[in-house]
Order: C-alpha cells, then sequence, then structure tokens
C-alpha cells in the first residue's frame, strides 16, 4: 500500500510539473505576442495658435512614450491618424503634448483602457482669452480588445 501511494505522489508530482512549465510557456509566448488592448487614433486637430510666430507642434504619448509627432500644425488643422497605433496591456496614460522651446505644454491628458469596445473618444483642450473659452485641441480615439 506504501509503494502505490508513493507511486502515486511522483506521478501526481510529475504532472504537476509538467503542467507548470506548459503554463510558464503559454505565459511566455503571450506576453511577447499579443495585448489586452490596442489603441488607435482617430485625428488631433489643432484649433487655435498659442505660440507666438510659430505653428504648434503636437506629439503623443502613451505611458510616457512619445509615438507620434508633427510639426508646423497650423490653426484649424485636423490631422488624419488613422493609421496611428499601439497595443498596451492594462490601462494606459494617453497624453497629447505641444513641443515648446521651454518646458513643453501638457494639452490634454486620458486613462485609456477602460473604455474598451465603446466607440471613439474625444478630448478637447479649451483656453481661456480673458474674455471667453476657446478650443485649443482635440484628440480622438478608440480602444479595442
Amino acid at each position: 500500500m506504501r509503494t502505490t501511494r508513493r507511486r502515486v505522489g511522483q506521478v501526481v508530482a510529475t504532472l504537476g510539473v509538467a503542467a507548470l512549465a506548459v503554463v510558464g510557456v503559454q505565459g511566455t509566448a503571450q506576453a511577447h505576442h499579443g495585448a489586452a488592448h490596442r489603441l488607435q487614433m482617430v485625428s488631433v486637430t489643432c484649433h487655435t495658435l498659442l505660440d507666438p510666430g510659430d505653428d504648434e507642434e503636437p506629439y503623443l504619448k502613451l505611458n510616457g512614450d512619445r509615438f507620434w509627432s508633427h510639426s508646423d500644425c497650423a490653426p484649424g488643422t485636423r490631422l488624419d491618424l488613422s493609421g496611428v497605433t499601439r497595443d498596451f496591456w492594462a490601462d494606459a496614460d494617453l497624453e497629447l503634448m505641444e513641443d515648446d522651446f521651454g518646458p513643453d505644454d501638457d494639452v490634454l491628458y486620458a486613462r485609456v483602457g477602460p473604455e474598451a469596445n465603446q466607440g471613439v473618444q474625444t478630448r478637447t483642450r479649451f483656453v481661456f482669452t480673458g474674455v471667453t473659452n476657446i478650443p485649443w485641441y482635440t484628440m480622438e480615439w478608440f480602444v479595442t480588445g
């Protein structure tokens, strides 16, 4: 009876190690070849010129990594970003920045991921001119996954 229990225990232990090895290999493969979400940019629109004597220079960051930029965005320009995508695992920080000579302007911020599969999301940044608020930038995107 003891021999049988010992052999069963060895078989279970061996199968458990094999199962863990397979799970580990699958988990590694997913970490390198897939993503939980895909960010698909739609557009960035420059509404207003705030840099005196110079066009706006917008760029995008996801979790701090710059992944798109454009120079000389004149007021009223809508930039088509339909080919700009980024994959990410969990919720992520999407930032629209404006390149300046000094510190860059943080224009818009969005936490992306929770709105996956809910269609196009839009954010607009307004600036106060002393009399009224006017739009500065608009960005549009959607998330799948």
